[in-house]
């Protein structure tokens, strides 16, 4: 379940510890704390999901995972548009939480 964000953690350690091409090691450093917020279709929210089911019904767990996906994308949307606002235009990553908006709003799991 997490073993893409393990793997890009072992990426960035090797590439750190080797001095090879800093810049992919902090990408893959940037790509596993992504994959890891509790955002229902990245591995964090799926993560957060088995650990609600094991404690919870699973329509408990669903809604609650739900609930924290959209308070966790609202917050990210927050920030976003006030740093691009503010001049600090990371249009890309706007574009990444309105698509997760979507998938997450239009989910029919």
């Amino acid at each position: 379940l997490l073993s893409g964000c393990f793997m890009n953690i072992v990426c960035f350690a090797v590439c750190r510890l080797r001095g090879i091409f800093d810049g992919f090691a902090f990408a893959s450093l940037a790509f596993a704390l992504f994959n890891i917020f509790p955002v229902k279709t990245l591995d964090g929210g799926e993560a957060l999901f088995c650990v609600l089911d094991v404690y919870l019904m699973p329509a408990a767990a669903y809604g609650i995972s739900r609930c924290i996906s959209f308070l966790f994308l609202t917050a990210l949307w927050a920030i976003c548009s006030f740093n691009m606002l503010f001049g600090y235009f990371n249009v890309s990553l706007f574009i990444c939480i309105c698509v997760l908006f979507v998938r997450n709003a239009f989910d029919e799991d």
